[in-house]
């Protein structure tokens, strides 16, 4: 065998000519002559190894380069569509993806891989539209793509109903999709129909090409796939702006950052996880010191707006933690950065919901939506702090007219239901929930908050089907977890309920993990074993918990204590804690009681489901 093997998978070319190879990789400038026994473990896992039999030893390090800029990219509009990144993640990602989308060919190929098949529901992608990303390549890239979803839908689920017994031999549809996707197929089928071109043209120009004809009945396959295409041309069809690739160099223009984009993305990814690594040991000056660092360089740099994004991810990070302070501090600061993003407004807005300061919150809310209308964060949470204070016919009001504009914001629909949940609003709040449910199946909120109404309701049964799981990785699990647990309790089978609260201490959100330890706490009091109670929710730092430590020490009849931990409520402004704790001090010492012990229980645990 002559030529090259190129992987950007895994960042190696091998150039091979009678029995002997070379190496080429991006951290050495010479090739290196090796061993031909060590292919397998210099390519390993790879997927996108290529032969190139034409290649030369020279020519091999450009390939490997072209293979890298491809890889890359794809990885990087991947990330910016990913919901679990953090906004400066995808903000670095774009970044870098915008210079390497003026090699028309990296665009080609993150294209053919995205037009094989529609984007899932949880993509970001969905939900954006093109005219509000940063960067104009990677918006022209999103709206091709989101443009033709509907008719990337059509074409692969025409290939799917191909019969597997047309390819001729075992393995040989996956084979030929893999070269379909490689080729652009996907993309011309998808193109053909948006643009309303006849079905014969398109099936000339997928039989043309000489790379299908070493699969058995290439012809029949492609001209049975190519039947998606309507035969005549359909007046109105929406046409996609597709980028002709063709028109542009692939010369790069001039820049002194073409190299650095993606180094940045990743310089700034390690310092985060420094960060959240400091402040998961504890070490907090570290941390801070490491913060400032990075505030410094990104602001150095020219982009403080990239800071403060940067600032709101670590504030979130502090948040689930349970550093409510710093939280607090760090989205401050991005404010002060960046007082033009409604992100960042949005964030300080959170933490101070977090911390209780539920009238500053709301100011901070009806702010941003009023100069941001059409931000639907600020919208949904200006409904949320509306909820926190009780004022729910105002809430359900902001969250119906947010539903209203924005009817795909799953939040705003969730949230709607919860209000009408809080104001007995049964019936509705579960209709609400299973419209919510049947639009976005795979939203585990939505999912939580029918859970939770079927509990109120008293069918625990259909309850535990939904929070039923087998996992607990994300917060949303971790939730449905707690959900379960309470339904056990609720069906008296407190030893399994038990078991459940305590798997909570394992949890890495600190908000709630709280609330499994204030839930093993309100059992340990109701079997009067107050002390162990006392110890294990003492250091617990969320609203509710001091809601339990009141009850905890009015059985105790430790009063004084009890009205410490009032005192510790009195700026508090959540209804339903105000409520409970309001309560709790009627029922304090001596006299009768106006509200039994076990009515209490019975409360603490539904608000410990609610929060």
């Amino acid at each position: 065998m002559t030529g090259a093997i190129v992987s950007g998978q895994a960042g190696v070319a091998v150039f091979v000519k009678g029995s002997q190879a070379w190496c080429v990789s991006r951290q050495t400038a010479q090739p290196q002559l090796i061993s031909q026994g060590l292919f397998p473990h210099l390519f390993g896992d790879a997927e996108d190894a290529r032969h190139f039999p034409e290649a030369t030893i020279d020519s091999a390090r450009e390939l490997l380069e072209e293979a890298c800029r491809k890889e890359r990219g794809l990885q990087l509009a991947l990330i910016s569509m990913d919901s679990a990144c953090s906004d400066t993640t995808r903000d670095l990602s774009e970044d870098a993806l915008e210079d390497l989308l003026d090699y028309s060919y990296v665009g080609e190929f993150i294209s053919n891989r995205l037009f094989s098949r529609p984007l899932p529901n949880s993509s970001l992608w969905l939900n954006w539209h093109s005219s509000g990303l940063n960067y104009s390549k990677v918006a022209a890239l999103h709206k091709s793509v989101m443009d033709s979803q509907q008719w990337i839908l059509q074409g692969r689920a025409a290939w799917d109903a191909i019969p597997v017994q047309d390819f001729g031999e075992e393995g040989g549809k996956p084979e030929f999709e893999s070269v379909l996707i490689e080729t652009g197929a996907f993309r011309t089928i998808a193109v053909a129909m948006a643009s309303g071109a006849k079905q014969g043209s398109a099936q000339l120009q997928l039989l043309a090409d000489q790379r299908y004809k070493r699969f058995p009945n290439f012809r029949h396959v492609l001209m049975q796939w190519a039947r998606v295409i309507p035969k005549a041309t359909q007046a109105g069809v929406q046409r996609v702006l597709v980028e002709d690739d063709r028109r542009k160099s692939d010369r790069p223009r001039a820049k002194s950052k073409k190299t650095t984009g993606h180094e940045t993305f990743q310089n700034v990814n390690v310092q985060k996880s420094a960060i959240q690594r400091q402040l998961q040991l504890g070490n907090l000056a570290q941390a801070e010191k490491y913060v400032d660092e990075l505030v410094k360089g990104q602001v150095t740099s020219g982009r403080p707006d990239l800071a403060a994004k940067s600032l709101c991810d670590l504030a979130k990070d502090a948040k689930d933690l349970g550093y409510g302070d710093y939280q607090l501090t760090w989205s401050a600061k991005a404010r002060e950065l960046s007082p033009g993003d409604p992100f960042v407004h949005n964030q300080f807005a959170d933490a101070l919901l977090g911390i209780g300061d539920l009238p500053k919150a709301l100011a901070v809310y009806k702010s941003t939506a009023s100069d941001f209308p059409q931000n639907e964060v600020a919208r949904t949470g200006k409904a949320e702090v509306l909820k926190a204070l009780g004022r729910f016919p105002d809430a359900l009001a902001a969250y119906e007219s947010t539903v209203r504009d924005f009817p795909q914001n799953v939040v705003a629909r969730s949230g709607k239901a919860e209000v009408l949940k809080a104001l007995g609003r049964l019936p509705e709040a579960l209709a609400a929930y299973e419209s919510t449910v049947r639009d976005f199946p795979q939203n585990a909120v939505a999912r939580n908050g029918k859970a939770s109404v079927f509990v109120r309701m008293g069918r625990y049964q259909e309850a535990e089907a939904l929070v039923a799981t087998e996992q607990t990785q994300t917060r949303v699990e971790w939730i449905a977890l707690h959900i379960l647990a309470t339904i056990k309790l609720k069906l008296g089978k407190h030893g399994e309920a038990e078991k459940l609260f305590a798997k909570g201490a394992g949890c890495l959100w600190a908000d709630v993990k709280s609330r499994f330890i204030a839930a093993q706490a309100v059992l340990l009091m109701d079997r009067k074993q107050l002390s162990e109670a006392d110890a294990l929710i003492r250091s617990e730092r969320s609203l509710e918990s001091k809601v339990v430590q009141i009850d905890i020490y009015r059985r105790m009849n430790r009063i004084s204590d009890a009205r410490k931990v009032l005192l510790e409520l009195s700026d508090c402004k959540v209804a339903s804690i105000i409520e409970i704790s309001r309560d709790l001090e009627r029922n304090m010492g001596p006299g009768p009681k106006t509200i039994s012990n076990e009515k209490f229980v019975e409360r603490e645990i539904e608000m410990l489901m609610a929060a």
